[in-house]
């Protein structure tokens, strides 16, 4: 059997390593959200160009045609 005594040192250092891990733990999720909220953007400007280009698409297609004519 084994017997371990902590001291009140440490506790102390042990309560000091715990809000360091929480404080990384807030600032990591930080870093998840914004980095969510520019994925979110960055798909919403994905999908307006796409728009764009099927739009000139569809001009220069058009333009060809009339062209033909």
């Amino acid at each position: 059997m084994q017997i371990e005594v902590y001291k009140k040192e440490e506790e102390e250092k042990l309560a000091e390593a715990m809000e360091e891990v929480e404080e990384s733990e807030r600032t990591l999720e930080a870093i998840i959200n914004e980095l969510s909220n520019l994925s979110e953007k960055l798909k919403e400007l994905s999908e307006e160009v796409s728009q764009i280009v099927e739009t000139l698409k569809r001009e220069h297609t058009s333009l060809k045609l009339e062209f033909e004519k």
